[in-house]
């Protein structure tokens, strides 16, 4: 395991545990077994470490995503099945549950990757969903697809951050697909 994974376990155990705050950069040295520098030398500060942790774990997301859209038979399926995935992996998630849960009692940095400063994390999740059907739907046209992805990726994050019922989810994406015709 390369030290960056390493470094990234610490934080993702320190912040499951403890809450974001208690998240040092000696201790994510310690943890991982390597030095204080070693952790500023792979992140250069802790910001940097939060958001190469958000992103780890947007990957393990995007996985969901990927097998929920070749689990589809159709695009709009397919889309219902990923933000199903979706919503069954962020039901479970410590590192979620421990994100949202601090967001109650004080500010963490961690929030706003998923709310304020979300971007990156939504073009991420986009792109990679608008890869993904068109590699399982190559014929399909329409220039709004774009639009209809995004919009479907936000509001999935919105029901990871303030979750809901996952079958209203799923229902409003099929509403949307069929309401724009753009899958």
């Amino acid at each position: 395991m390369s030290t960056r994974d390493r470094i990234l376990d610490a934080a993702y155990n320190s912040t499951v545990a403890a809450g974001w705050g208690s998240v040092t950069m000696a201790g994510l040295g310690d943890a991982a077994g390597v030095s204080r520098q070693s952790v500023y030398n792979e992140f250069g500060n802790k910001q940097q470490v939060a958001t190469a942790l958000i992103n780890r774990e947007l990957l393990r997301f995007l996985e969901a995503v990927d097998a929920g859209i070749a689990q589809g038979t159709t695009p709009t399926e397919s889309m219902a099945e990923a933000v199903g995935a979706v919503s069954d992996l962020a039901e479970h998630n410590p590192l979620l549950r421990a994100v949202l849960s601090a967001a109650a009692g004080s500010p963490s940095p961690l929030l706003p990757l998923l709310t304020s400063a979300s971007q990156p994390l939504i073009d991420t999740a986009a792109a990679r969903v608008r890869r993904a059907l068109d590699d399982k739907y190559p014929d399909r046209t329409n220039a709004a697809t774009p639009a209809v992805v995004d919009a479907i990726v936000r509001l999935t994050l919105s029901h990871v951050v303030q979750p809901g019922r996952p079958q209203d989810l799923q229902l409003a994406v099929r509403a949307l697909m069929a309401h724009t015709g753009s899958l």
